[in-house]
Formats: structure tokens, C-alpha cells, sequence
């Protein structure tokens, strides 16, 4: 359908006389290749493409941004960068990360600040010199066209121009790795963990949902008849089809302490941002719960409280790369954690 849709809509602008054609917005990498690669079967027209990052160093999926861009320029991209989402003080960060490109350009879009909501009413920072600032800050990171998105006016636009003004593009740049330098980094214990068990025995992993309310005795003699017999996992629930129940992680901690059953946790992506996530990573770790299940998450509607937020900064997939970072001991800024988890 995304292919179909390309076409029809490239066709018009070609025989319409466009010049180059500009991709933007796209927070699904596979969506924008779709695009692109579909625009090049028919026309060698010029294009820019543009993504957008839920945070300053990965796209919403997990993908590392030099990684995306390197697929959109090989996809067929004259011009790759980023616009939407961010600011330009973040976007400025995340393009000192970016190595400049030897046969394509970048681009950037910042919006004019981060997205600030005021009275039921969004909002954004109007700093314009702050923007034009920048933007020589982003003509030294290597980009060589530069815009505004979200709540910019022609007064940013102005002061771009202003500072930019008989600037000339850079040929090199030294590239500020994402991953800090590791210092003192310890290792978990070396005990064997699920994965390693069920390629050398067999396992049985049992699935039971915590309580709905705080009467937790049946929940428990329910863990003590599994350990009884021997079990080698049991796994977590984390408000499965939107039902609120005890937390998985609570359960978890106390199934440890007092029995000899792993607990397997789920995390869901429905119900933390991408800052509640890595802080409940954290936490798993620091309570020796090393045994976890990425689950996007069933939507509120099907639960009780079909009015519930839906969060979905990343999806299973995004989250399962940020645990594996998390296993490197790296957060999703390249901040050291000082241990593994």
C-alpha cells in the first residue's frame, strides 16, 4: 500500500514540474526506504529524506541514527538528516554523533525548541537568535541545508540566514562516539540464566498473573506448588490486556527472596515513557531480576480503564535494543551505567 500510494503521488509531482522531492517526518525507517526505493524505479529526480528520532541518538525502533542514515543515502537519498521532534540544542548533539556522509549531504530541521504544553494549549520556546545560533553550531557538525519545523517563523528563518551568512561547508569533522569510554565495569554473576538452561535441558516455564486486588495468598501457595515441583521459571504478566493488577516487579522481588523459581518479567511499552523504562531496567537490575520479556502491550481500550494513556515511545523491539545496550552497560545516551546488566 505505502509503495502504491509512492507512486501515485510522485507521478503527479514529477509531470507536475517539481525540482526535488523532500521526505520528512518519517519515524518508521522501513516506511521511508519503502518511499524511496519506489521513487527511484521510475525518476533520478533529486531527494531529500529526512527522519525523525525519539531521542538524540536512536530512532524509535533502537536503530542507531548513523545506521539509519547510512540505509537512506544507499536506498537512494541525494540529502539525509533529521527534522521534527527536538530542538535545536538537541538536535545540535545528536549531529556531533552524525559522520558526514561521502556521497550524499545533510540536512537538518529542528523544531523551535522541545514541545511545552501550557494550559491545555501547546507551546513553544519563540528564542529565534538562540536558533540562529545554533545553526552555525550545525554548519561546523557538517550540515549544508538547514530549516525549521515545529513553531518556527519567518523570524528563525532570519536569523539562520544571519548567522550562516559566509560560512563555508566543512570537508571533515571529528565524530564524538555515542558510547562513552567504560570505566570500572563490573559483570553480573555468572550463573546459568534461561536462555543458557533451555539450550542444555529441559525447562519448564510456567505463566501466572498477579492478583487484581491485595489478597495474595492463593497467588502464593500457587508459587510454592511450583517450586515444589521443581519448575525452572515462572512468568510475570505486567497488566496484561490492560487490566490493572499487583506489580510484576513486586511479585517478582518477593518470588526470589523466598523461593528458588527465576522470575521471567514482562515489560510492557504501553504504560512508561522512554525515561520510566530505563529507570525500571535499572531497578530489575538492582533487584537481581535479570530474567525480562519485551512486550509492546495491549492498547488501553481493551481494558478496564479504556481512557488510560497509551504511551509507545518504543515498541518490544525498540525496548529489546535497549536492553541490550543496557547489557553493554550503556544507557540510550551513551551514558556509562558502570555495570552490565
Amino acid at each position: 500500500a505505502i509503495q502504491y500510494h509512492t507512486e501515485i503521488q510522485v507521478d503527479s509531482l514529477v509531470q507536475g514540474g517539481v525540482d526535488g522531492l523532500l521526505f520528512e517526518t518519517y519515524y518508521d525507517l522501513d516506511e521511508l526506504l519503502t518511499v524511496i526505493k519506489a521513487t527511484r524505479k521510475k525518476y533520478n529526480i533529486p531527494i531529500i529524506a529526512q527522519l525523525t528520532a525519539s531521542n538524540t541518538n536512536y530512532l524509535r525502533d533502537g536503530t542507531v541514527i548513523n545506521d539509519a542514515l547510512e540505509q537512506v543515502i544507499q536506498a537512494g537519498a541525494n540529502i539525509v538528516g533529521l527534522n521534527c521532534h527536538h530542538g535545536p540544542h538537541h538536535m545540535k548533539n545528536t549531529f556531533s554523533h552524525i559522520a558526514l556522509p561521502s556521497h550524499a549531504y545533510l540536512s537538518c530541521y529542528p523544531n523551535a525548541s522541545l514541545l511545552d504544553i501550557e494550559n491545555n494549549n501547546f507551546k513553544y520556546s519563540n528564542n529565534a537568535t538562540y536558533f540562529g545560533e545554533v545553526a552555525e553550531q550545525l554548519i561546523q557538525e557538517g550540515v549544508r541545508i538547514i530549516g525549521g519545523c515545529c513553531g518556527t517563523t519567518p523570524e528563525h528563518i532570519h536569523h539562520i540566514k544571519t548567522s550562516v551568512q559566509g560560512l563555508k561547508p566543512i570537508k571533515h569533522k571529528k565524530v564524538i562516539p555515542i558510547h562513552k569510554k567504560q570505566e570500572s565495569m563490573q559483570h553480573p554473576s555468572s550463573k546459568l540464566n534461561l536462555k543458557e538452561r533451555v539450550t542444555r535441558q529441559p525447562t519448564i516455564i510456567v505463566e501466572l498473573d498477579t492478583p487484581k486486588h491485595l489478597d495474595t495468598g492463593r497467588f502464593f501457595k500457587n508459587i510454592e506448588a511450583l517450586d515444589r515441583a521443581n519448575i525452572d521459571a515462572v512468568t510475570l504478566a505486567d497488566n496484561s490486556l490492560a487490566t490493572v493488577r499487583i506489580s510484576n516487579v513486586a511479585a517478582a522481588s518477593l518470588i526470589k527472596q523466598k523461593y528458588h523459581i527465576e522470575p521471567l518479567v514482562h515489560i510492557t511499552c504501553r504504560d512508561r515513557n522512554l525515561i520510566g523504562l530505563q529507570s525500571h531496567l535499572l531497578g530489575l537490575s538492582l533487584l537481581g531480576i535479570n530474567e525480562i520479556l519485551a512486550i509492546t502491550g495491549d492498547p488501553s481500550k481493551v481494558g478496564h480503564l479504556p481512557g488510560a494513556t497509551n504511551v509507545y515511545d518504543v515498541n518490544s523491539k525498540g525496548l529489546t535494543e535497549l536492553a541490550l545496550r543496557f547489557n553493554e552497560g550503556i544507557n540510550t545516551d551513551g551514558d556509562a551505567l558502570k555495570r552490565r546488566t
